[in-house]
């Protein structure tokens, strides 16, 4: 097992299954909380550069969108 989370144990001969329960809390589970609180934030980013992206090309375009239709997009 790997410590990334630098999680310091005094004494390496004391290598209990507490410490490795705090390493592998800090290595995965907390490293997979972080990603899902950040999804959905990136989710919308994602979404909003997709949307500038269809927008900036019709507009290089000379293509006119309904203000009907441009509301449905934002």
């Amino acid at each position: 097992m790997v410590n990334n989370a630098a999680v310091s144990f005094i004494n390496i001969h004391e290598n209990l299954v507490k410490h490795i329960e705090i390493a592998i809390k800090a290595n995965y589970y907390e490293v997979k909380l972080l990603v899902q609180a950040f999804f959905n934030c990136f989710l919308d980013l994602h979404k909003l550069f997709t949307k500038h992206q269809f927008f900036t090309s019709l507009i290089y375009r000379g293509n006119h969108i309904p203000a009907s239709k441009a509301a449905s997009y934002v």
